[in-house]
């Protein structure tokens, strides 16, 4: 949702900014859940055609900034070459998987990812 959303924003507030997500769990190329793309959609994004990757150093190398739900997350990340690499929660408090919970959990994650991504976006477009 958070890779879906953080388009949405950039293309309405008109940042050139490019994302792209990682699982931390090693899965690939399985789709978003059906409340995930709901939820997403709600915000602006599209991510029915999206499929999983797992975090590797290729997609490390390529971001600027990596951006973490949870800190595990940013710690997983340091597994990989960081070297020059800006690493950040998203949010101040870690935002939970909604992974088997229901639309109304998905929603309230999707709005608390919007919220920071908003925020986060603006601030890494004027640091540019």
């Amino acid at each position: 949702m958070a890779e879906g959303i953080a388009r949405s924003i950039a293309l309405c507030e008109g940042y050139s900014m490019d994302f792209r997500s990682a699982g931390t769990l090693g899965i690939e190329d399985a789709p978003a859940t059906p409340e995930a793309i709901l939820a997403a959609k709600e915000h602006g994004a599209d991510i029915s055609r999206h499929r999983s990757q797992a975090l590797n150093q290729d997609n490390v190398c390529w971001a600027d900034v990596i951006i973490g739900m949870e800190y595990a997350h940013l710690e997983s990340v340091k597994l990989f070459d960081i070297r020059g690499k800006k690493l950040m929660l998203l949010c101040s408090e870690e935002i939970e998987d909604p992974i088997g919970e229901d639309i109304g959990f998905y929603r309230a994650v999707a709005r608390q990812i919007a919220e920071c991504l908003d925020k986060l976006l603006s601030k890494l477009e004027n640091e540019a």
